[in-house]
């Protein structure tokens, strides 16, 4: 019963030397004095221009989600192409569902504006 727990009890270890090894590497091999020039960021060589903290509209966050629910339907496109001819009809219809929820979820987008992120900024 015991011996089943090995190589779980083996992973954990390997994972806390490679953390430890790790973080020890860093303290021992990294800078050692902090300054104020080194603690700037760095922008290509030149001074930072503002800082980098700054507020953003929500809309900048709408089009990241709106990029990956997309992103992720191409790749359960890919998916859905591979398999389609051995599924038949089911997977035809269960595409068509998916499709109706993906249209609908593009046309609520359009009705609150998410698209029109350029016409507010003035770009």
């Amino acid at each position: 019963m015991v011996s089943q727990f090995v190589p779980i009890g083996l992973m954990i270890l390997c994972a806390i030397g490679f953390a430890g090894g790790t973080l020890l590497a860093s303290y021992l091999l990294g800078p050692g004095k902090a300054s104020i020039r080194k603690s700037m960021p760095y922008e290509c060589g030149l001074e930072p221009l503002q800082e980098g903290r700054g507020r953003y509209s929500i809309h900048f966050y709408m089009v990241a989600l709106m990029f990956i629910v997309f992103d992720i339907e191409a790749a359960f496109f890919f998916l859905w192409a591979l398999v389609v001819k051995s599924m038949g009809w089911f997977a035809v219809i269960e595409m068509a569902v998916f499709v109706v929820i993906l249209l609908v979820a593009y046309f609520y987008m359009i009705k609150k504006g998410v698209f029109d992120l350029g016409m507010e900024y003035g770009h």
